[in-house]
């Protein structure tokens, strides 16, 4: 029997620290016209340098965590951006100049760039939009099959249809907006003598996670990536069903945000009959989605949405340019 994949991230212990290992090795869902996250020699790290610099976050963990602490809330959104901004801080080949740049025109906020840095040898500037999603396919919904409209985040509030639509026509071209390149030139230091007439260029960190209805097909939305996260979602009356197919030495935990990002270490799992148990509860008292990851004990990691019966309450409409 193969021995289960071993992540990059389940070599530290730290929660946050294995965060911040998902953020770097985790595709985008979706395609796009501008170049996946920043890979690490961009950043300055080497392989090795980068591991190094993550082990010693992880028995160290005090600035990282400071930087957590800041945030208001732990909106999972927020969690993912801080990542994001702790990491570009600390690079050694990158300068973080702007975190959330409002483009603004007379009195009307026209959006906002999420990070802007500049590389400190090559003076090149970089626009980098962030987000993480997880969207749960519809086998029935909006549109055909493979519709990006069908895919919804968990609460129903959202889709991947317009998460793609306004990340690829919105925010990531406002950089080049007449108003976004005099924003830009502000902050840009003298010494990096960056002009408006100078290209900006674009990255985009969108991971996540499309969940697959549990004994159902559902082809793959038209747009996501070929290499997407995969996991599953079922009813709350599927959750026997499911723990009864899976090796009885597997063990799990339901998952918290922010921590939605990487799996959890060993220490924190359970068996599945107390995770069932949890379960069956929580959900009753909730009644909202769950998400859960099950190490299982020969196949590797599983990811799944345990959702009310009734979900979901609300679909949200196609974007109007698709």
């Amino acid at each position: 029997m193969p021995k289960p994949k071993v992540f990059f991230w389940e070599d530290y212990q730290h929660p946050l620290v294995r965060d911040l290992a998902w953020i770097l090795t985790t595709p985008d869902l979706i395609t796009s016209p501008w170049p996946q996250k920043p890979l690490p020699d961009l950043l300055g790290w080497e392989k090795t340098s980068l591991q190094d610099w993550l082990q010693q976050l992880d028995q160290h963990p005090e600035a990282l965590e400071a930087k957590i602490r800041q945030l208001s809330r732990p909106r999972l959104g927020a969690y993912h951006e801080a990542l994001w901004k702790f990491l570009l801080q600390t690079s050694p080949g990158v300068e973080l100049l702007a975190h959330n740049l409002p483009i603004r025109h007379n009195k009307r906020t026209l959006g906002e760039l999420d990070l802007v840095f500049a590389d400190r040898q090559t003076h090149r500037l970089y626009h980098l939009e962030v987000a993480v999603k997880f969207y749960l396919g519809l086998p029935l919904g909006p549109g055909k099959a493979t519709s990006a409209s069908r895919w919804i985040g968990p609460g129903g509030m959202d889709s991947l249809a317009h998460k793609a639509s306004h990340t690829l026509k919105h925010q990531l071209p406002l950089s080049d907006h007449p108003l976004a390149r005099e924003a830009l030139q502000a902050i840009c230091p003298k010494e990096l003598q960056w002009t408006p007439q100078e290209p900006v260029e674009k990255y985009l960190a969108l991971p996540g996670y499309l969940f697959y209805p549990w004994q159902e097909h559902l082809p793959s939305p038209q747009g996501s990536n070929l290499d997407h996260q995969q996991g599953l979602w079922l009813y709350h009356h599927q959750l026997a069903d499911l723990l009864a197919e899976l090796d009885p030495r597997s063990r799990g935990q339901r998952l918290q945000k922010p921590h939605w990002l990487a799996t959890p270490s060993d220490e924190y799992l359970i068996p599945l009959q107390e995770l069932e148990k949890q379960l069956q509860q929580q959900i009753r008292e909730e009644k909202q989605p769950l998400l859960l990851a099950i190490r299982q004990a020969d196949q590797g990691w599983l990811r799944c949405f345990l959702v009310p019966d009734d979900w979901p309450h609300k679909i949200p409409l196609p974007p109007r340019d698709r």
